[in-house]
């Protein structure tokens, strides 16, 4: 075979971390294309779980109702959404480096490797996201506390899915 399954499933897992739809590699005269699902391009889009962070809008309807709206809310209410809230200045968002199922432990059996409220240091696994029955360890580049942890054991995640909350210490 003149390309090794080795460098074609390191070429598939390239075209999912990339979000590539195909990728063409050809040598010698020979070609080999890859094409994943449009499903997993479109899911990047589209996130499957709430984030735990209030939104502008709900934060709007913590408003007591007898709160009196002058003319210049809606002018107030634009400028609020546009710099970062409080909980985003004080967390670092650990992102999916790939696309992947998300593993909080390292067996159905184990403890998950963190817990909210849980101190954790850098270097320290986070979790585990398999790709292509590769078991790739995430650890967490920051010192601090886990605030939230936002994907669910099993689950897929999407390439730049928010998974962890981490309050730096």
């Amino acid at each position: 075979m003149w390309l090794e399954l080795e460098k074609i499933r390191a070429l598939a897992e390239l075209a999912a971390e990339k979000n590539l739809a195909e990728l063409t590699l050809s040598e010698d005269g020979k070609q080999i294309t890859i094409k994943l699902p449009q499903a997993q391009v479109v899911q990047v889009a589209t996130p499957q779980f709430p984030s735990p962070v209030a939104t502008p809008a709900a934060m709007l309807s913590s408003v007591p109702a007898n709160a009196k709206q002058s003319s210049e809310a809606p002018i107030q209410t634009s400028e609020a959404t546009s710099p970062p809230s409080l909980n985003e200045t004080r967390t670092k968002c650990v992102k999916s480096p790939m696309v992947a199922t998300f593993y909080a432990a390292a067996s159905p059996e184990s403890p998950p490797f963190v817990a909210v409220g849980q101190s954790v240091t850098a270097g320290q696994t986070l979790c585990i996201l398999e790709a292509m029955k590769q078991m790739n360890e995430l650890e967490s580049d920051v010192t601090g506390k886990v605030v939230a942890v936002l994907a669910q054991n099993g689950q897929p995640v999407e390439y730049g899915q928010p998974l962890f909350e981490i309050e730096p210490a």
